[in-house]
């Protein structure tokens, strides 16, 4: 049975972090657990948000980076409101370099070289994840230490 809430105890026991670190994910607005009184309590949501937070940290990402990332699977609709979001954001400028982090099978790659395609007028370094996966393999299912070579060894589109 899947639990409705988790306590703060539970999750920096089970995460091996300080109750100072999920206060202050919930201080930055990344995760909004349910306040009872002085007690917060964590939905099984909240739990799957720390834990990829966390993931991003340890792969080296900055809380406004992941409070970006959250923010685009969060608010717009769907894929296109993702590309949609992407291109704006590109447009503003300040945008260095794209890392395309699509999965190893015919549906990401084809959605890679459509990003590409549309981005390649901006002036940006547009790269890609070298794959430590095998064709058909999901990103979701890789290890923070894969993941974190992949993005080192990322190479230019194309």
């Amino acid at each position: 049975a899947v639990k409705k809430y988790y306590s703060i105890t539970e999750l920096t026991r089970e995460f091996g972090v300080s109750t100072r670190t999920l206060r202050f994910y919930e201080d930055e607005g990344l995760i909004h657990p349910e306040r009872r009184g002085r007690t917060r309590l964590f939905r099984p949501a909240d739990r799957r948000l720390i834990q990829e937070i966390l993931r991003g940290r340890r792969i080296g990402f900055t809380i406004a980076e992941i409070r970006e990332i959250i923010h685009v699977y969060k608010d717009p609709p769907g894929e296109a409101g993702q590309l949609r979001l992407l291109m704006a954001r590109v447009e503003e400028g300040g945008v260095d370099e794209i890392v395309l982090a699509m999965n190893a099978t015919l549906e990401g790659q084809t959605t890679a070289h459509y990003l590409a395609e549309r981005l390649d007028t901006f002036p940006v370094r547009i790269t890609q994840l070298a794959h430590g996966l095998p064709v058909g393999g999901e990103l979701d299912y890789l290890d923070e230490g894969t993941l974190a070579q992949a993005l080192r060894a990322r190479r230019p589109m194309g």
